[in-house]
């Protein structure tokens, strides 16, 4: 499994739908999902939920 590499500025996606990263502090980041909300999280769970996804995106295509 492949770390994620999260930038400040750049938007991403998890379940919850498209976020941006606001900032980044150590191993936590804020970030921001289009409707507005704000939350603190962790690097390595966001990490974590993206890889799922594209796992899941992988064996979807290949049934």
């Amino acid at each position: 499994m492949t770390d994620v590499k999260f930038e400040v500025g750049k938007k991403y996606e998890n379940m919850k739908g498209v976020y941006e990263v606001l900032s980044i502090d150590r191993n936590t980041m804020r970030i921001r999902w289009e409707r507005g909300e704000e939350i603190t999280t962790t690097i390595s769970l966001q990490s974590q939920i993206i890889e799922r996804m594209k796992g899941e995106q992988r064996d979807r295509k290949e049934a």
